[in-house]
């Protein structure tokens, strides 16, 4: 298990709060595509650094605009070096 919040009230409001302080956030692939971790990043205004969005297949998170997850992470300055990816 690699979840390391406790699953409390607080556990999930440092979920969150982690999230809305960053700008990307890793959002590796596990066990499939299809993971409401990418849109809790949208959701708390990070962007989702995913290292393989090109290997998304099609109908696979269908309501991710792949084009703009794609430019944002080309942006400069953006480097999935620094990430911490666990």
């Amino acid at each position: 298990d690699t979840y390391i919040f406790p699953m409390t009230s607080f556990g999930e409001m440092e979920y969150k709060r982690m999230y809305r302080e960053a700008r990307y956030a890793s959002s590796p692939r596990k066990g499939g595509w299809e993971t409401m971790r990418i849109y809790e990043i949208f959701a708390s205004g990070s962007v989702p650094f995913v290292t393989d969005v090109d290997s998304i297949p099609e109908g696979a998170l269908a309501f991710l605009d792949k084009v703009t997850l794609r430019r944002a992470m080309a942006l400069e300055g953006v480097d999935g070096a620094q990430l911490q990816i666990e």
